[in-house]
């Protein structure tokens, strides 16, 4: 589990850089051994998607993939009712 955090903290730091991202926030989920709640905040869909093209992170779905014991639940929120259609 150290090297899985040791990972997730790698990933976040460099996210953190990324132009677009606001916040990216990781922590043990309480009570559930061995989940993790990621908090992601980025300025735009934009944003998001340069997110989701960067090589690290799919480096890194690649390492979960084999570690995994439970699916994946994604949950995208916004304070805008449109944020999650595409830059008009």
């Amino acid at each position: 589990m150290d090297e899985f955090r040791q990972m997730l903290e790698a990933l976040a730091v460099q996210t953190r850089k990324e132009p677009g991202c606001i916040d990216y926030t990781w922590y043990p989920e309480p009570g559930e051994a061995g989940a993790f709640t990621l908090i992601e905040h980025y300025r735009d869909q934009a944003s998001l998607r340069y997110h989701f093209q960067q090589p690290y992170l799919a480096e890194f779905v690649r390492k979960m993939e084999g570690w995994k014991s439970k699916d994946w639940n994604v949950y995208f929120l916004s304070s805008e009712p449109d944020a999650l259609k595409e830059d008009k």
